[in-house]
């Protein structure tokens, strides 16, 4: 009786390496789930810190926007409401985050140019700084106006912007805007306004048309 006591005993020890073995084994195997979801949370996380700016857009791109002419205002009555839109090639380029748009405008019976540089920032503010034969710095900011004076080559005009709605869509190889804003001159009302703005590289716009 003694003898088999004595071996169960034995195998006991025996087989109790082996479980604490199991343990540590399945301790590993948790512990490297642990890691691979810290390494998923991270990823996750790195994504969704990049997704704003991790846009695959090329320097040279295809601009297609309407709603910042304010050339329109020096015409007649009648034509003040027209939607200006312009489609031009441009330069596009990524800082700290933000996405900035350069293009030259023409106006159309004068010489010289107006310079436009658009920066946007996530969802919260668009800014537009014109120079040339126009000269203005305007920001856009959801819920907020704000203030400029519009240079023109027929005067100064102060232009105030009351932005009631700012959505930014970044998606792959495609930058849009579109902004609702109540637009006054001298502090006079005139209308309410819309941008629309869309930034694509210049390559997917000449597959496009060679396309069709």
């Amino acid at each position: 009786m003694s003898k088999i006591e004595l071996s169960e005993v034995e195998l006991s020890k025996i087989e109790l390496p082996k479980i604490e073995l199991s343990k540590i084994e399945l301790s590993k195997i948790e512990l490297s789930k642990i890691e691979l979801s810290e390494v998923e949370n991270k990823r996750k996380s790195i994504k969704e810190r990049v997704k704003w700016s991790e846009v695959k857009m090329t320097k040279d791109v295809l601009i297609s926007i309407s709603g910042l002419h304010f050339e329109v205002l020096e015409e007649s009555d009648e034509n003040r409401n027209d939607q200006i839109e312009v489609i031009t090639s441009g330069n596009y380029y990524l800082k700290n985050g933000k996405h900035y748009i350069l293009y030259d405008e023409m106006v159309e019976g004068m010489t010289g140019t107006i310079k436009n540089k658009i920066k946007i920032k996530e969802n919260h503010s668009l800014e537009i700084l014109k120079t040339g034969l126009s000269n203005a710095h305007m920001i856009f900011e959801k819920d907020q106006k704000n203030l400029a004076y519009y240079e023109t080559p027929f005067g100064q005009m102060l232009v105030g912007v009351n932005t009631r709605k700012m959505d930014v869509s970044v998606t792959e190889g495609k930058i849009g805007v579109e902004v609702d804003y109540e637009l006054d001159i001298n502090h006079q009302p005139l209308a309410d306004c819309q941008i629309r703005l869309n930034i694509i590289p210049k390559a997917s716009s000449e597959e496009l048309f060679s396309s069709e």
